[in-house]
C-alpha cells in the first residue's frame, strides 16, 4: 500500500517558472485568482487550497491515513 500511495505523494507540479517566479492560478477571464484573504493563489499540488485547486498531496495523505487507520487520524 505504501508504494501505491507514494506516487500520489510526490510533487508533480512546479510552482515556479524557469526564472524562479511563482506561477499563480488564473480564472476563466485570465485574471489572477485571490484566496479569501485577498492573496494570489500559487499553482501547486500540495493541497487543494480550500477547493480552489484539485486535491493534492495533503488530501492523498489524509486518504491514506484513514485507510490505514493510523492512530493520529480518526
Amino acid at each position: 500500500m505504501l508504494i501505491d500511495i507514494s506516487a500520489k505523494l510526490l510533487c508533480k507540479k512546479n510552482s515556479k517558472d524557469n526564472s524562479g517566479d511563482y506561477i499563480y492560478v488564473k480564472n476563466g477571464n485570465g485574471q489572477y485568482k485571490l484566496d479569501r484573504n485577498g492573496h494570489l493563489i500559487v499553482d501547486h499540488d500540495l493541497h487543494n487550497h480550500g477547493g480552489e485547486l484539485p486535491d493534492g498531496i495533503a488530501e492523498a495523505f489524509i486518504e491514506f491515513a484513514k485507510s490505514e487507520k493510523l492512530s493520529f487520524w480518526k
